[in-house]
């Protein structure tokens, strides 16, 4: 038997994870920007500059294709990128700029002007509700929920592979 592809469903850019290209595409982030990563327990700083392809190029030359591996690269160790690395002139951090063009694609979905997502009731205001238990999670404050509670978010009793699947991407972009 075949396995079918799976389509990431709801609001990622073209079934896949956002990139910093994406950024860039959407005027957040320019090619020539300088992102910084500070190291609260070292006081540590590192910089990279944004390059046109969305890869990152630490002070010493050396180029990463994901916020992560520049991260690790920068400081020798094992980071979220997307939260180390901010915008040096707003402070900013990727992920702050990755969530507010999550926002954009899901309003334009809950708009219902994609054909190919037809059927993305309740898509927003699920993201909504994922980006304020998330900002509750930053503060502090995480959210605890019987799994019963969580699947309903997605309109269903049960779980399955498809569903949590959906569900762990939905998830993964908060």
């Amino acid at each position: 038997m075949t396995e079918q592809p799976r389509r990431r469903t709801n609001y990622l850019l073209g079934g896949r994870r956002l990139l910093v290209a994406d950024l860039i595409d959407a005027g957040a982030l320019r090619p020539g920007d300088t992102l910084v990563f500070r190291r609260q327990r070292s006081g540590e700083v590192h910089r990279a500059e944004v390059l046109a392809d969305g890869s990152l190029r630490l002070s010493d030359g050396r180029e990463f294709r994901s916020p992560s591996s520049a991260a690790a690269g920068a400081a020798a160790g094992s980071f979220d990128g997307w939260t180390a690395w901010a915008l040096e002139t707003t402070g900013e951090s990727l992920d702050r700029l990755r969530s507010a063009l999550l926002d954009e694609v899901v309003s334009h979905l809950a708009s219902g002007n994609d054909p190919e997502d037809a059927g993305t009731l309740g898509v927003q205001t699920r993201h909504e509700w994922l980006r304020g238990n998330r900002d509750l999670a930053d503060a502090g404050a995480p959210v605890s929920m019987a799994v019963r509670e969580l699947v309903a978010r997605w309109g269903v009793s049960a779980r399955g592979s498809v569903v949590s699947q959906r569900i762990e991407d939905e998830l993964a972009d908060h």
